[in-house]
């Protein structure tokens, strides 16, 4: 079988696959950063990624910081029709920075979050 990445052929022990393709081990590298992939990779998009670079990539993002929401973080969700994700720590008016709770009424203005009272 010859290597996906550099196209030679496959003499190991062992077969590497990823992404349903073969590969020598040094040559399986994250596509983003370049950094060689030992323990694990993620398959998106036709790239093979580090588990960095995939989260910078792909990751949700809170609309109130920029940061990545991962998983078991509490989150709001705007009504709007983005459906913005936010930290709840960050679900709070752009105005006044009164902390936005689950029934609160608040609006949407220019992507910002206002509460009623401002």
């Amino acid at each position: 079988s010859a290597c996906f990445g550099c196209g030679q052929a496959i003499a190991d022990r062992f077969l590497l696959k990823a992404a349903g393709r073969s590969w020598h081990e040094e040559c399986l590298s994250c596509n983003a950063c370049g950094v060689q992939l030992t323990s694990s990779c993620f398959a998106k998009d036709g790239r093979l990624l580090c588990k960095a670079d995939y989260a910078r990539l792909y990751s949700v993002r809170c609309s109130g910081c920029g940061q990545a929401v991962t998983g078991g973080q509490l989150v709001m969700r705007s009504g709007d029709v983005g459906g913005r994700v936010y930290h709840a720590s960050c679900f709070c008016c752009i105005a006044c920075g009164h902390q936005l709770s689950k029934g609160d009424q608040y609006y949407i203005r220019d992507g910002r979050l206002f509460c009623q009272l401002d």
